[in-house]
């Protein structure tokens, strides 16, 4: 909603029963004023009545007179966002009385007595940004005063010199007139300004900025962390209308703006993102007034730690048979070679939030065994009214479906050991050829390879071996 707020002097509202205290976006407000009696308006092109606001900017809507300069009559569309609305009137004594509007013409009065001149009172609005002022400031201030104001930043804020806060107004004469603060430093600026005669109000706009930018390395981007409740917000203010009024015709003219245009992308990221500062979002030139966060930093790792790959058997059994897989979360699946048996792997993921890279990294021993680059990101889909397009990937990342914890699967082989535990083993998956007088103890014959027959060797030379391996072969 919107508030009217009157500041009337030697005037008074006509159409009290259409004119309220709050507005809705989309309505036109109509206010109709009579100067009183013996009284009209000024009708110099910045002295008449006069409706001021901020929307994206500041902005003043001037009063049509009639009848003489008694009668004054503003039209104002209200504006989407525009949270009070300051209308200024001042009517001043004629100097010969003419009947008010409507009123039958009578004898003269006599004249009245001079009413004493006062100093006007002049509105003070204040814009800042990251940045507070050190003295109260106040809402009016008579015309002639001086006005003192030291502004500090807030921590972690500067000003820039190149941006330096401002007082402006509209001048007697119509033109915008601004003076700048003096820096003390780049967290210290004050001001001593003495207040003109003939202005009905003045602006007082700082803008304070983050001293380290993350991406300062990406050129004119900024980033911020955002959340549903910001995002409604910023949906809110997305689209801007501006009324214009011809002065010729009276004909209103509307303009619409897009700051959607000005989003480069909306990421959603599957890891928790640090904060860094405290700002405001600004798309382009537009400070939209909603705070949020800056990331931290442009680069984040993240340690999920680390774990032994055991050597089960303790033998080239291991490395000839194991398979060591490492789940990933968002990529699946990859496998790890012989070479981390026995050591302890370390697991990290690095993550760059500017242009949505991420990369695991599977290090033993300090060094780098594996990278496995990584999709975390997902896009928020929007569409923009200047371009026919929709921004952001619609494809989609199943990765986001994936299990969050990452794990290890190692499928190995047991080897097959002989009933008794003697020096020389048969494997399951390896065999050992000897000359049977160095064979000491017991060997099976269901243990004997198929493939232990020399070349030459009948079968039945080698059913005969395995007869006498069976009935045992035992060298003192």
């Amino acid at each position: 909603m919107t508030n009217l707020e009157l500041h009337l002097t030697n005037c008074h509202v006509y159409n009290t029963d259409e004119v309220k205290e709050k507005y809705s976006a989309g309505e036109t407000m109509t206010v109709i004023l009579h100067a009183d009696k013996c009284c009209k308006f000024k009708g110099g092109q910045f002295e008449m009545p006069s409706a001021s606001y901020y929307y994206m900017g500041w902005e003043t809507e001037w009063s049509t007179l009639s009848d003489n300069n008694k009668i004054a009559i503003i039209n104002l569309y209200i504006n989407e966002g525009v949270g009070k609305i300051d209308l200024w009137a001042e009517a001043i004594q004629e100097d010969v009385c003419t009947p008010d509007p409507g009123e039958a013409t009578t004898e003269p009065e006599p004249e009245p007595e001079p009413i004493p001149e006062t100093k006007k009172g002049v509105k003070v609005k204040t814009f800042l940004t990251n940045c507070t002022a050190l003295e109260d400031i106040p809402p009016t201030i008579a015309s002639g005063e001086t006005l003192k104001v030291t502004l500090i930043a807030d921590e972690g804020k500067a000003f820039k010199d190149e941006e330096k806060p401002t007082i402006s107004y509209y001048s007697a004469f119509g033109s915008w007139e601004e003076e700048y603060f003096t820096l003390e430093s780049d967290t210290r600026a004050n001001i001593s300004f003495a207040v003109p005669e003939d202005i009905t109000e003045l602006q007082i706009t700082a803008n304070a900025y983050i001293v380290e930018v993350v991406t300062n390395n990406y050129g004119a981007i900024n980033a911020y962390i955002v959340d549903n409740d910001i995002l409604d917000k910023i949906a809110e203010k997305r689209f801007i209308e501006n009324v214009y009024t011809n002065p010729t015709t009276g004909e209103q003219i509307k303009s619409e703006k897009d700051l959607g245009t000005l989003i480069h992308s909306i990421k959603k990221c599957f890891v928790s993102v640090p904060k860094g500062l405290s700002d405001v979002i600004r798309l382009g030139n537009t400070n939209t007034n909603i705070k949020a966060f800056q990331p931290k930093d442009v680069e984040y790792i993240f340690d999920f730690g680390s774990c032994n790959i055991p050597m089960i058997n303790d033998n080239t059994l291991d490395y000839d048979t194991n398979i060591i897989s490492v789940f990933l979360p968002f990529a699946g699946f990859i496998d790890l070679d012989g070479y981390v048996l026995g050591k302890d792997i370390k697991l990290s993921l690095k993550l760059n939030i500017i242009n949505s890279t991420a990369v695991y990294i599977i290090e033993c021993e300090n060094i780098v065994v594996k990278y496995v680059d990584v999709n975390i990101f997902d896009d928020i889909i929007y569409k923009t009214t200047s371009e026919e397009r929709i921004n952001g990937d619609v494809g989609n990342n199943s990765g986001g479906l994936y299990e969050l914890t990452p794990y290890v699967i190692y499928t190995y082989k047991n080897e097959i050991k002989p009933e008794t535990t003697e020096e020389n083993r048969i494997f399951n998956n390896s065999f050992e050829v000897v000359q049977i007088k160095d064979i000491k103890g017991e060997i099976k014959g269901d243990l004997l390879p198929t493939t232990f027959k020399p070349k030459g060797m009948t079968t039945e030379e080698y059913n005969e071996l395995k007869r006498i391996i069976n009935e045992g072969v035992i060298y003192e």
